[in-house]
């Protein structure tokens, strides 16, 4: 980066963060309503008594070739990489994402599915993991699969709730595997009635809010530390 393009993003950084710390900067409050349940026991049931209820829909991943993906094309690919950390999944446009180009998916993998939003990829191995497609229009690649809520399980399991809860599921087999993690179809989600799940839709929806907004900040202060001290040791920045 040239020295004019580092005092501009050193003024836009600073910029972002006055932002961040003016006292007036709209901030969602976090009232979660939350109290001890007076109840025992959480009824439970596993993944493959949904899908046969049909609450919920299992989809398989795409086999592959490395050589179709790239950092270009129009559908997001979802497979291991992006569930274990090590691809970028904020962005088609930033590197690190694995793409796709849609006349090689037609041509290649004319059975592969693409996600719509809501839809849920998981991954068993090497580690379990979790994520939301928000977005849609990606392709899952084996050995990842997918999962959709189905029109009638919305009201039990919106689709933040239900990453959620395989979330916990997933670092409880991480936690635990002594031996090898069970079949998806074998993890057990809580029975949630229509209120609860929707009181904790609106409570995770607050909370990645939040989140999201604390991530911002802490980014624009780990860029401007980056380019603060690589500038001073390198000699291409002074103080004023």
């Amino acid at each position: 980066m040239v020295l004019p393009e580092t005092v501009a993003k050193i003024a836009e950084l600073e910029v972002d963060l006055a932002r961040f710390a003016e006292p007036t900067r709209p901030r969602e409050q976090v009232a979660s309503g939350l109290k001890l349940s007076e109840e025992t026991a959480q009824p439970a049931e596993t993944i493959a008594t949904l899908i046969g209820k049909q609450v919920l829909k299992l989809g398989k991943g795409s086999r592959i070739h490395p050589g179709d993906v790239g950092p270009r094309g129009h559908h997001r690919v979802l497979g291991i990489p992006e569930l274990s950390g090590t691809a970028e999944l904020s962005g088609a446009s930033r590197r690190g994402s694995r793409m796709i180009d849609r006349a090689v998916l037609a041509a290649g993998y004319p059975r592969a599915q693409l996600t719509e939003p809501g839809d849920l990829v998981v991954a068993l191995n090497p580690e379990p993991g979790v994520y939301l497609d928000e977005r849609g229009f990606s392709v899952v690649e084996f050995p990842v699969r997918s999962l959709r809520v189905n029109a009638k399980g919305r009201d039990r399991y919106p689709p933040r709730v239900l990453a959620a809860l395989l979330e916990t599921a997933a670092r409880a087999r991480a936690a635990g595997a002594i031996r090898a993690p069970r079949k998806l179809l074998d993890w057990e989600l809580p029975v949630l009635d229509s209120d609860t799940a929707h009181r904790m839709d609106t409570l995770l929806s607050t909370l990645d809010s939040r989140r999201k907004q604390a991530q911002a900040e802490l980014d624009a202060l780990d860029e401007l530390r980056r380019i603060a001290v690589t500038g001073i040791t390198n000699a291409t920045l002074t103080f004023t």
